[in-house]
């Protein structure tokens, strides 16, 4: 007979002593124990900005800012920091609507904490907490709503600008700030570990519009990517289908047709040679079912 021991998560690592009575009405009752020391798993968020995020000048851009699975206690307050380029985006507004914050919360407050003097870098924070419903799952924090300037660039153009987690900074009246979840269970030390995964927004003016991913696309994917000179594209069908699969340039023109034709269900791996190409962005972009999925591609030389 054997048994599976599973330890409960804790913070701290710390010796444990693991306890197995049988008994039986036969039989004399019988005990086994073992020491052990069990590993702590400290909690962590996993803050994320899509990657994927279009844009034409002169709209509104929204950026969800969300928390993926992750382990953490209850959390009744959030501060968060977004870097991005003040010469592409203005920030209008955060909004908790269709977030996990959206009910119970107090609403998001934001402020410009820094502006770099050539005014190409601008630091955002944006806050919010409750008292009555501690945020417990993962989903959308709050959704932040910037204008998109129109660049002083000739001709059509687009641009690529990130919006990023700086993780900590300084304001001029030499106060630090940095990004925090405060829970109950946290409030003693506030000790939670952050990762972080930096947001990505391709932009573009009235004559060239960005490519974006239609709902219910099938799954998409590139590695290695960065690449040189060529990539494998991986996709997943639900079904089996006619599937359209082609790598357009920035401004959508489409470079490579790498295959137009029937597919069955399940995954699927084709290759790209990208020798004749040069350095640059492209786009993959697979239409299936009448869905399409995006996803950005990186071509170094």
């Amino acid at each position: 007979m054997s048994w599976l021991l599973t330890a409960a998560r804790r913070r701290d690592g710390a010796d444990r002593i693991f306890l197995v009575r049988a008994a039986a009405d036969n039989a004399a009752t019988r005990e086994a124990s073992v020491s052990l020391y069990v590993q702590g798993a400290p909690l962590l968020a996993r803050f994320r900005i899509p990657d994927t995020l279009t844009a034409v000048a002169g709209q509104t851009l929204s950026v969800p800012v969300t928390v993926d699975a992750a382990t953490f206690g209850p959390v009744s307050s959030y501060r968060l920091l977004v870097a991005f380029d003040p010469s592409l985006l203005s920030l209008r507004d955060a909004r908790a609507e269709g977030t996990l914050t959206n009910t119970g919360w107090d609403g998001p407050k934001y402020g410009m904490e820094s502006i770099a003097p050539d005014g190409r870098a601008a630091v955002l924070q944006v806050s919010d907490s409750t008292s009555r419903v501690p945020l417990t799952g993962a989903g959308a924090l709050v959704t932040l709503l910037f204008d998109v300037r129109a660049a002083a660039l000739p001709g059509p153009w687009v641009r690529q600008t990130t919006l990023a987690f700086p993780r900590t900074v300084q304001r001029r009246d030499g106060v630090v700030r940095s990004d925090a979840l405060n829970g109950h269970q946290d409030a003693a030390d506030g000790v939670i570990a952050f990762e972080y995964r930096d947001g990505l927004a391709t932009i573009a003016d009235h004559c060239v519009v960005p490519l974006a991913g239609r709902e219910g696309a099938a799954q998409l994917e590139n590695a290695p990517n960065p690449f040189n000179p060529s990539t494998i594209i991986r996709f997943s069908l639900p079904r089996e289908t006619a599937a359209r699969l082609a790598v357009l340039d920035v401004y959508g023109r489409m470079v490579r047709l790498i295959a137009d034709r029937g597919f069955a269900q399940g995954e699927h791996a084709l290759r790209f040679d990208a020798s004749d190409l040069p350095a640059g962005v492209y786009f993959c972009r697979l239409d299936a079912d009448g869905a399409s999925a995006v996803t950005k591609m990186i071509l170094l030389k």
